[in-house]
């Protein structure tokens, strides 16, 4: 669990040190791209996120925006673009997921506990998944 699993492709889960300002937890994050400042801040708020999240930062982070490294993410559960700086994140909790999916039957499922366990899976931060009768 590094920065090292910052490569583009990667799919990552991560916390951020600045919780109530950045969001405390993300479960699945598609890295699109490592950016410049100069890239950053033609799409995102770089500068006043950094401003503001900054005394919540690791002592020795470069209060100058300049300097910092940026990531550009797909929150797929959100289905939305994000931007964070990798000093932002805490890198002892940067962990790949590697998906390969799997199929659960419960023959004794009825349509109404479809509803309790889409909650539950929900509740877990599984938010792709289908249910369906078994047949």
């Amino acid at each position: 669990m590094s920065y090292d699993n910052l490569v583009v492709g990667n799919s990552v889960r991560l916390s951020t040190y600045s919780p109530s300002l950045l969001g405390a937890q993300f479960y699945n994050l598609r890295v699109e791209a490592q950016m410049s400042y100069a890239s950053a801040v033609k799409s995102y708020p770089i500068e006043t996120k950094h401003n503001a999240v900054y005394s919540d930062l690791p002592q020795g982070t470069p209060t100058d925006v300049k300097l910092l490294t940026f990531y550009e993410f797909t929150d797929i559960i959100n289905n939305q673009m994000i931007c964070l700086a990798k000093e932002w994140i805490r890198s002892g909790t940067i962990e790949i997921i590697s998906s390969t999916g799997c199929r659960i039957d419960i023959p004794s499922a009825g349509p109404l506990d479809f509803e309790r366990i889409s909650l539950a899976l929900k509740s877990i931060q599984i938010e792709e998944f289908s249910i369906k009768p078994l047949p």
